[in-house]
């Protein structure tokens, strides 16, 4: 939970707009307390996900993911991604983070084009069902990304790396002590989708001997507070260029890269 945690506190340093919603799962998937809807009220997430205990039993990795994303039949989604979700500027993410391999299915609500090989009836008291459970779980991931959400995996231990690999970005490690490492690769997953805008001074002929100067400028429009080193190349096209000075100004991002 400690990761999650750090993610909330790294995500909303970059965006004050940024709006946080969780969900858990096992045997059953439910909305962690008081996280159903999103909510931009970052203590007020934290407190709910400190105050949250999980439960254990089966991985029903299929109904935790029904939780955040669920595609309806006649069009559209519901799920903790789309209560509250008023922004559409912003980038949508769904991190899951498991220590298991998926053997249990919500029953009730089967993804499109998605089939339960086994014949283990609706309601049942174990209705556990590995290559079910997979399958069903893979549909709603996809249906999720293919709806332009960023799908982002954290296995712990034994868990099946190729299957989390083909539903979206894959982080492993072999145990929990381990997966604040990840805080600074999830945040960057969650916030890539940063768009600035470039303006440059006319280009200049300088003397030989002599030296010229160019504006650029770099604005962020969006809602984002850049915080990281900003890439960039130039490309000359001059003759005997000795020296070429990058010199960040007032209201710069803290680094800059070329």
């Amino acid at each position: 939970m400690q990761l999650v945690k750090d993610v909330v506190g790294n995500i909303s340093q970059v965006s004050d707009s940024s709006l946080f919603g969780a969900s858990q799962f096992s045997i059953t998937g439910s909305p962690i307390a008081g996280l159903e809807n999103l909510s931009s009220d970052v203590p007020y997430v934290l407190d709910k996900l400190r105050a949250n205990t999980f439960g254990n039993g089966t991985t029903n990795t299929d109904g935790g993911i029904r939780q955040c994303y669920e595609k309806l039949p006649g069009g559209g989604s519901t799920g903790i991604l789309t209560r509250g979700y008023t922004n559409p500027s912003l980038p949508r993410m769904i991190m899951l983070l498991t220590d298991g391999l998926p053997n249990r299915r919500d029953f009730d609500s089967v993804p499109n084009n998605a089939t339960c090989p086994c014949l283990i009836s609706p309601g049942a008291a174990e209705n556990n069902c590995r290559s079910c459970a997979r399958e069903v779980a893979t549909k709603r991931a996809n249906d999720a990304s293919t709806d332009g959400v960023t799908f982002v995996s954290v296995g712990v231990g034994q868990v099946d790396a190729a299957w989390l690999s083909s539903i979206g970005q894959f982080y492993y490690i072999d145990n929990f002590d381990l997966l604040q490492t990840l805080v600074g690769a999830i945040t960057a997953a969650a916030c890539a989708d940063i768009d600035v805008s470039v303006n440059c001074s006319r280009g200049q002929t300088a003397a030989i001997g002599g030296v010229v100067s160019n504006r650029l400028e770099i604005t962020n429009g969006g809602i984002f507070n850049y915080t990281s080193p900003l890439p960039f190349s130039v490309t000359l096209d001059a003759a005997g260029l000795q020296d070429l000075v990058v010199q960040p100004s007032a209201g710069s991002p803290p680094g800059v890269q070329g």
